[in-house]
């Protein structure tokens, strides 16, 4: 849940200086198509499950972002809650994975990578994908005192695709540190692609990473 709040976070920083397209009509579903192979059609793209892992399906993240955005809301002003309401239907989920099913705590943490599109026609001055991030880490700044940034944006390249990539830290009241890296890509279709990596050690990390590694467009 905390993993999506400060998602949606960045949504609503974009969505804020932006103007925005149609969500297209062509299907945008992910689906299993073979062994722990998910493919996304519409966006080109395909990602490995980790063995043993869980999938979010992508009516579960829908419907989580929708609940995360009315609990932000109901502290905010009437343009807040508007811009919220606007950033939850423009995002279009494309899968999710944790190791442990959604909504099962027990005491225990759960890393998870989730990796969602936003439809948009322009950014002002975003020229690159790490001028996307930038206008992330601004909102992100102004909204949420326990957040850190580890590092600056950087450009990497997977699999032959250009990403931006910076780091952060939350660390709230009754929750262990969090660890959060971000990757996001400019995709040919007006969208934005953003996978959130969140993770608690190295060895989450380093899973996590590998999911990354997995992940290719056609």
């Amino acid at each position: 849940m905390v993993a999506m709040y400060f998602m949606l976070l960045i949504f609503v920083s974009i969505v804020k200086f932006s103007t925005t397209n149609i969500i297209p009509s062509v299907s945008t579903i992910t689906e299993n198509t073979i062994g722990n192979r998910y493919k996304n059609t519409f966006f080109g793209l395909s990602v490995e499950k980790p063995k043993g892992w869980s999938s979010i399906s992508q009516s579960q993240l829908l419907l989580v972002f929708q609940s995360v955005g009315t609990m932000i809301s109901n502290n905010e002003s009437q343009s807040t809650k508007e811009l919220i309401d606007a950033s939850v239907k423009l995002i279009i989920p494309l899968f999710g994975f944790s190791k442990y099913p959604l909504g099962t705590f027990n005491g225990r943490v759960n890393p998870n990578i989730m990796g969602v599109a936003l439809n948009i026609n322009e950014l002002p001055n975003a020229k690159t994908v790490c001028d996307y991030l930038n206008i992330k880490k601004k909102m992100l700044k102004q909204s949420a005192h326990y957040v850190n940034f580890v590092n600056q944006c950087n450009e990497v390249n997977i699999n032959g695709e250009m990403f931006g990539t910076h780091t952060f830290t939350l660390k709230m009241p009754g929750v262990p540190l969090i660890k959060q890296t971000q990757y996001v890509k400019i995709s040919k279709k007006d969208h934005i692609l953003f996978f959130s990596l969140t993770y608690f050690n190295r060895p989450s990390q380093n899973k996590l990473e590998n999911v990354m590694r997995t992940l290719k467009f056609q």
